[in-house]
């Protein structure tokens, strides 16, 4: 009778929780992969930024212009450009050469971006460019 109705066939108790053990730990490994890849993601974002931030900065200075709305009588200025990423705001802080202290011909300029993601963990990009001054 059992034959007949195909019931031979069927799963265990054990057999099922098994199969649901192994679907659990393929799911997690796929979650924290997903987890990472977001944010690795996140991190080259942030690091584009950084480098579109200095190239901007370079056009300034090609232009004799301050990158920073910041004024310093120094040879070099500081300033923070802050800029929005998904959901929170990451803060770059540049350094460049002023373009007031620039003497007439080619001058060499240095930018350097400087940002912390994650948390303690400090990123510098650094470009150098010249600038001709009439």
């Amino acid at each position: 009778m059992k034959q007949i109705l195909g019931l031979n066939n069927a799963f265990t108790l054990v057999e099922v929780l098994v199969s649901m053990v192994i679907m659990a730990i393929i799911f997690l490994a796929l979650l924290q992969s997903i987890t990472i890849y977001m944010r690795e993601n996140l991190a080259n974002s942030i690091r584009d930024e950084a480098v579109k931030i200095a190239q901007e900065c370079a056009e300034s200075l090609r232009n004799l212009e301050k990158c920073t709305s910041s004024s310093s009588s120094n040879t070099t200025i500081t300033g923070t450009i802050s800029r929005n990423f998904r959901s929170f705001t990451q803060d770059f802080i540049i350094t460049y050469s002023n373009p007031d202290k620039f003497s007439s011909g080619t001058n060499n300029a240095t930018i350097t971006v400087s940002y912390e993601y994650p948390k303690g963990k400090n990123h510098i990009y650094q470009l150098q460019t010249v600038v001709y001054k009439k």
